[in-house]
């Protein structure tokens, strides 16, 4: 519809924006999959995003995962922990939302990342150079119940990040 489109321009124009993405609730499957649609894109410029936090940059599909813009704060303090000398495993890494502070800012030794969500995969891995730190990463798809146990030993640190409970993953 013509008018819908120019109160978008208008709306992208008076937010400095060149593209307007309607969200909805994140799925609550296994995958969590995104709910959102573009639903403005005159440069068609496409569904890939590129969010800029605490000094690290995530690009992920927004039609395809998720972004949670609501744990920044803890995104930053895992970045302080010092890790240097420390291999850590990543349980539900997704795109890389806590993977990459530690290995961006707390400089850990080794990260193994496990997610079982293949979109979620492929932005981490481009997320992993993006913010050159992929030699210092391995990444596990699949389901964390068989990925993890394999791993079992191998690591100073476990970070169990699934919300609302990570109770899965304690074993």
């Amino acid at each position: 519809d013509e008018c819908l489109t120019a109160c978008l321009a208008d709306i992208a124009r008076v937010g400095r924006v060149n593209r307007i993405l309607c969200r909805r609730e994140i799925d609550n499957g296994i995958m969590r999959k995104s709910c959102a649609n573009i639903i403005y894109d005159p440069k068609h410029i496409g569904t890939w995003i590129t969010i800029k936090e605490n000094g690290v940059a995530y690009s992920f599909n927004c039609e395809e995962v998720m972004f949670c813009t609501g744990n920044g704060t803890e995104k930053r303090r895992v970045g302080t922990f010092p890790c240097a000398e420390e291999v850590v495993v990543d349980l539900y890494a997704g795109i890389g939302y806590f993977t990459l502070p530690y290995l961006v800012h707390a400089k850990a030794k080794h990260l193994h990342a496990c997610e079982i969500n293949p979109a979620s995969v492929e932005a981490l891995r481009k997320n992993l150079k993006l913010n050159n730190v992929e030699d210092r990463c391995t990444v596990y798809l699949g389901d964390n119940s068989q990925t993890a146990p394999k791993l079992r030993g191998i690591a100073q640190r476990v970070n169990l990040g699934l919300l609302p409970d990570s109770v899965k993953g304690y074993r």
